[in-house]
């Protein structure tokens, strides 16, 4: 599964999504869900650090370059997680990036 983790999130007037001069992308959405504590979520160590790998896949000069490939099962850990940690209109751009990659910047 390809994601593009440079693609901009894009508000309701489809400008990108900024934090001050920073343009808020895919990656960085997922960067942050994968890097987040949830309080009714206990997770290992181990699962952690997994977590902390795939996160610096997601978010970096590499990944601005080029699309990133993930397994279902990261792909699907990242859905979950960004269902988690954000409102439905960002969660809902991540997921449809992950279900339909070529679309995802249309």
């Amino acid at each position: 599964m390809i994601f593009w983790a440079s693609i901009a999130i894009r508000q309701d007037n489809g400008d990108p999504a900024r934090e001050g001069d920073i343009i808020i992308t895919h990656g960085l959405v997922a960067f942050r869900a994968l890097n987040a504590d949830f309080p009714d979520e206990k997770v290992e160590p181990s699962v952690k650090y997994e977590r902390y790998k795939l996160a610096n896949r997601l978010h970096g000069r590499k990944a601005d370059k080029e699309p990133i490939t993930l397994s279902i099962e990261d792909a699907a850990l990242i859905k979950k997680l960004v269902g988690h940690a954000f409102p439905p209109f960002v969660m809902g751009q991540i997921w449809d990036a992950l279900e339909e990659p070529a679309k995802a910047d249309a």
